[in-house]
């Protein structure tokens, strides 16, 4: 079974599947609804059948590869997720992981194939998109949109932990999608 099959086989297993960039708390939501009774993509549910990581695999896909899948993308400052999940030292595995299914598609003012992402989730069926940071009214209306029941009352706002001040090693790739991100993402 090649890989992309066993990727849509294990997001239709899902009640809920959390699309990101990385770096915009889509671990976060996705825990919080896992505690709300739905099955979704968590690094606690990393693994289908004997495969293992696939969280990782779909949570930064660039492409809803199924379309008709309930769907949380969360969508925050491109330059600011690069730095979050540069300091975490995951950054190399998630640009690896979304890569790895474009090959040779890779375009060089969007190596991680943000812009790709957010054009292909951002009107998707199906689909809410929540914008980091977010509060709790943004999160209830867009979870409530897709029928998504929660109780609140343990929902809590985290600060980001990465700030503006982190010093980068890709500044130059942190400038290409800070412009991009301020020209096209109008949540």
């Amino acid at each position: 079974m090649n890989e992309m099959t066993i990727l849509t086989e294990y997001i239709n297993t899902l009640d809920v599947w959390v699309v990101s960039s990385g770096g915009v708390g889509s671990n976060y939501i996705a825990d919080f609804l896992e505690s709300n009774g739905y099955k979704v993509n968590t690094r606690k549910n990393c693994h289908y059948g004997s495969h293992k990581y696939t969280h990782g695999r779909i949570t930064h896909l660039a492409d809803k590869i199924v379309p008709d899948k309930k769907c949380v993308y969360i969508i925050g400052d491109w330059g600011m997720a690069i730095k979050s999940q540069e300091r975490r030292a995951l950054l190399g595995v998630n640009k690896a992981r979304v890569q790895k299914f474009h090959k040779g598609h890779i375009p060089k003012d969007d190596p991680y194939l943000y812009v790709k992402q957010y054009n292909v989730f951002k009107n998707a069926s199906n689909t809410v998109t929540i914008k980091y940071p977010f509060d709790i009214q943004q999160v209830k209306k867009s979870l409530d949109s897709l029928n998504l029941k929660c109780d609140y009352s343990t929902f809590e706002i985290k600060k980001r932990k990465t700030t503006q001040n982190y010093k980068t090693n890709l500044q130059d790739i942190v400038d290409i999608y800070d412009k991009q991100y301020k020209s096209i993402v109008n949540i």
